[in-house]
Protein backbone atom coordinates (compact mmCIF):
# COMPACT_ATOMS: atom_id res chain seq x y z
CA UNK A 1 0.00 0.00 0.00
CA UNK A 2 1.09 3.32 -0.81
CA UNK A 3 1.09 6.33 1.65
CA UNK A 4 -0.34 9.59 0.36
CA UNK A 5 2.18 12.48 1.52
CA UNK A 6 0.78 15.25 3.74
CA UNK A 7 0.16 17.84 2.25
CA UNK A 8 -2.27 21.28 1.94
CA UNK A 9 -5.33 20.67 -0.93
CA UNK A 10 -6.20 23.67 -3.07
CA UNK A 11 -9.69 23.92 -1.23
CA UNK A 12 -7.40 24.80 2.26
CA UNK A 13 -5.67 26.97 0.55
CA UNK A 14 -8.08 29.02 -0.55
CA UNK A 15 -9.93 29.16 2.61
CA UNK A 16 -6.78 30.35 4.49
CA UNK A 17 -6.46 33.15 1.54
CA UNK A 18 -10.33 34.24 2.31
CA UNK A 19 -9.80 34.41 5.76
CA UNK A 20 -6.35 36.56 5.86
CA UNK A 21 -8.21 38.54 3.33
CA UNK A 22 -11.22 39.57 5.61
CA UNK A 23 -8.72 40.26 9.12
CA UNK A 24 -6.60 42.14 6.69
CA UNK A 25 -9.58 44.48 5.46
CA UNK A 26 -10.88 44.76 8.91
CA UNK A 27 -7.52 45.86 10.31
CA UNK A 28 -7.25 48.70 7.61
CA UNK A 29 -10.70 49.54 8.13
CA UNK A 30 -9.94 50.20 11.96
CA UNK A 31 -6.57 51.49 11.18
CA UNK A 32 -8.64 54.18 8.74
CA UNK A 33 -11.22 55.27 11.38
CA UNK A 34 -8.59 55.75 13.54
CA UNK A 35 -7.08 57.98 11.62
CA UNK A 36 -10.00 59.77 11.16
CA UNK A 37 -10.76 60.20 14.63
CA UNK A 38 -7.20 61.30 15.57
CA UNK A 39 -7.80 63.91 12.54
CA UNK A 40 -10.95 65.13 13.29
CA UNK A 41 -9.60 65.83 17.02
CA UNK A 42 -6.38 67.55 16.08
CA UNK A 43 -8.08 69.94 14.00
CA UNK A 44 -10.93 70.66 17.09
CA UNK A 45 -8.05 71.37 19.14
CA UNK A 46 -6.24 73.36 17.40
CA UNK A 47 -9.27 75.42 16.14
CA UNK A 48 -10.86 75.45 19.78
CA UNK A 49 -6.94 77.28 20.58
CA UNK A 50 -7.80 80.17 17.85
CA UNK A 51 -10.86 80.69 18.91
CA UNK A 52 -9.66 81.54 22.50
CA UNK A 53 -6.91 83.41 21.42
CA UNK A 54 -9.48 85.63 19.41
CA UNK A 55 -11.78 85.78 22.46
CA UNK A 56 -9.42 87.18 24.37
CA UNK A 57 -7.99 89.59 21.97
CA UNK A 58 -11.64 90.98 21.11
CA UNK A 59 -12.31 91.04 25.18
CA UNK A 60 -9.05 93.28 25.80
CA UNK A 61 -10.15 95.49 23.10
CA UNK A 62 -14.09 95.45 24.21
CA UNK A 63 -12.97 95.55 28.43
CA UNK A 64 -10.99 98.70 27.32
CA UNK A 65 -13.94 100.46 25.07
CA UNK A 66 -15.68 103.89 25.52
CA UNK A 67 -18.01 103.46 22.28
CA UNK A 68 -19.26 101.86 19.13
CA UNK A 69 -18.71 104.26 16.51
CA UNK A 70 -19.82 102.02 13.49
CA UNK A 71 -21.31 98.92 13.40
CA UNK A 72 -20.74 97.48 10.42
CA UNK A 73 -17.94 97.42 9.74
CA UNK A 74 -17.65 96.72 13.35
CA UNK A 75 -15.41 100.12 14.93
CA UNK A 76 -14.74 100.15 18.41
CA UNK A 77 -13.23 103.50 20.39
CA UNK A 78 -10.77 101.73 23.16
CA UNK A 79 -7.63 102.36 24.93
CA UNK A 80 -5.09 100.17 24.99
CA UNK A 81 -3.66 98.16 27.79
CA UNK A 82 -1.56 100.05 30.28
CA UNK A 83 -0.90 103.76 31.00
CA UNK A 84 -1.80 105.47 27.74
CA UNK A 85 -4.66 107.33 27.88
CA UNK A 86 -4.72 107.68 23.79
CA UNK A 87 -7.83 106.52 22.74
CA UNK A 88 -7.38 104.24 19.51
CA UNK A 89 -10.05 102.59 17.24
CA UNK A 90 -10.07 99.42 16.41
CA UNK A 91 -12.02 97.71 13.12
CA UNK A 92 -13.01 94.37 13.34
CA UNK A 93 -14.45 92.73 10.37
CA UNK A 94 -13.52 90.82 7.47
CA UNK A 95 -10.86 91.36 5.07
CA UNK A 96 -10.67 90.56 1.16
CA UNK A 97 -9.75 87.26 1.47
CA UNK A 98 -11.92 86.54 3.87
CA UNK A 99 -10.03 86.34 6.91
CA UNK A 100 -10.76 88.00 10.63
CA UNK A 101 -8.74 90.98 10.67
CA UNK A 102 -8.81 93.98 13.51
CA UNK A 103 -7.08 97.40 12.68
CA UNK A 104 -5.92 99.72 14.91
CA UNK A 105 -5.78 103.55 13.84
CA UNK A 106 -5.66 106.67 15.62
CA UNK A 107 -8.84 107.86 13.26
CA UNK A 108 -12.13 106.52 13.09
CA UNK A 109 -11.66 105.50 9.54
CA UNK A 110 -9.46 102.36 10.01
CA UNK A 111 -8.83 102.29 6.28
CA UNK A 112 -5.22 101.40 6.18
CA UNK A 113 -5.10 98.35 4.98
CA UNK A 114 -1.31 97.83 5.38
CA UNK A 115 -2.33 98.51 9.66
CA UNK A 116 -4.55 95.24 8.96
CA UNK A 117 -3.90 92.11 11.89
CA UNK A 118 -5.15 89.01 10.82
CA UNK A 119 -6.43 87.04 13.27
CA UNK A 120 -7.61 84.09 11.93
CA UNK A 121 -7.83 82.46 8.79
CA UNK A 122 -10.22 79.55 9.46
CA UNK A 123 -13.24 82.06 9.29
CA UNK A 124 -16.40 80.78 7.69
CA UNK A 125 -19.03 83.49 9.49
CA UNK A 126 -18.59 86.71 11.78
CA UNK A 127 -21.58 88.45 13.47
CA UNK A 128 -21.95 91.01 15.87
CA UNK A 129 -24.92 92.37 17.41
CA UNK A 130 -24.09 95.83 19.41
CA UNK A 131 -26.87 95.95 22.66
CA UNK A 132 -27.71 97.29 25.54
CA UNK A 133 -27.50 100.69 23.77
CA UNK A 134 -23.89 100.40 22.64
CA UNK A 135 -22.78 99.15 26.21
CA UNK A 136 -22.51 95.35 24.91
CA UNK A 137 -21.39 93.29 21.71
CA UNK A 138 -22.53 89.84 20.80
CA UNK A 139 -20.22 87.81 18.59
CA UNK A 140 -20.69 85.26 16.70
CA UNK A 141 -17.87 83.77 14.90
CA UNK A 142 -17.50 80.05 13.15
CA UNK A 143 -13.99 79.21 12.05
CA UNK A 144 -13.61 76.22 9.60
CA UNK A 145 -10.74 74.27 8.95
CA UNK A 146 -10.27 71.12 6.35
CA UNK A 147 -7.42 68.87 7.06
CA UNK A 148 -6.81 65.50 5.24
CA UNK A 149 -10.19 63.49 6.00
CA UNK A 150 -11.41 66.69 8.29
CA UNK A 151 -13.54 69.35 7.85
CA UNK A 152 -14.78 70.80 11.32
CA UNK A 153 -16.46 73.87 12.06
CA UNK A 154 -16.00 75.44 15.66
CA UNK A 155 -18.33 78.36 16.77
CA UNK A 156 -17.48 80.61 19.19
CA UNK A 157 -20.27 82.93 21.26
CA UNK A 158 -19.30 85.39 23.78
CA UNK A 159 -20.52 88.88 24.78
CA UNK A 160 -18.14 91.60 25.75
CA UNK A 161 -19.25 94.59 27.41
CA UNK A 162 -17.40 98.22 27.12
CA UNK A 163 -16.39 98.77 30.58
CA UNK A 164 -15.74 102.54 30.05
CA UNK A 165 -18.62 102.97 28.42
CA UNK A 166 -19.33 107.01 28.83
CA UNK A 167 -23.06 107.25 29.73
Amino acid sequence: MKKKKSAFTLLEMIITLAITVIIISIAGSMLMTGNKVFSDSDVKSTLQIEGQDIQEKLSDIGMQGIEITSEEPLIVKSYLKGNDTTPRYFKIGKNKNGNLIINQDIDSSCSDEANDQIISRNLKTLQTIVSDNGKSINFNIVLTRKQGFSNVDHEIKFTIYLRNKVS
